[in-house]
């Protein structure tokens, strides 16, 4: 009997370690505020063909999923929140080096945009050559669909 009441009491808190190991969903624009207001680590993940894309002014469908962790952020006035993510890749047709700039806003109507822009590395004015390296590509995601945001346990 101690046996038995010994193991079931291992097999529970294995449970609970685990469960509490998971990370918790923040299902709206408030708990993402809340979360990074208080300090919080928060990860995005992003299933883009559950997105609506666009480039140039067209549609745009990609099947990926990208993650990050949000390491600084804006909430001006309470109108957003926004932050974003730069680095740098290679790109896809001739490997050639690009810096890839991607801005996000969490907006209270609970949607995510996402705003996406590259140049070369080499470019001394980006402005100028950005046209005909990469059309910005905009993608418009539900929370809780196409974005989801996570605290760690």
């Amino acid at each position: 009997m101690i046996k038995k009441t010994l193991l079931a009491a291992m097999f529970a808190g294995t449970c609970s370690t685990a469960l509490a190991a998971l990370p918790t969903p923040l299902n709206d624009y408030q708990a993402v505020k809340s979360a990074l207001s208080t300090g919080k680590t928060v990860t995005l993940v992003t299933t883009f063909d559950r997105c609506e894309g666009q480039r140039d002014g067209k549609p745009r469908s990609l099947k990926m999923i990208g993650g990050l962790q949000i390491a600084s952020f804006l909430i001006p006035d309470d109108k957003y929140i926004v932050f974003s993510d730069y680095h740098q890749r290679l790109s896809d047709k001739e490997g050639a080096p690009q810096v890839e700039f991607t801005r996000y806003k969490i907006m209270p109507d609970n949607h995510l945009l996402i705003d996406t822009k590259r140049y070369p590395a080499t470019a001394s004015f980006p402005g100028e050559q950005q046209e005909k390296v990469f059309s910005p590509v905009s993608w418009n995601c539900k929370i809780g669909s196409g974005a989801q945001f996570y605290t760690a346990p």
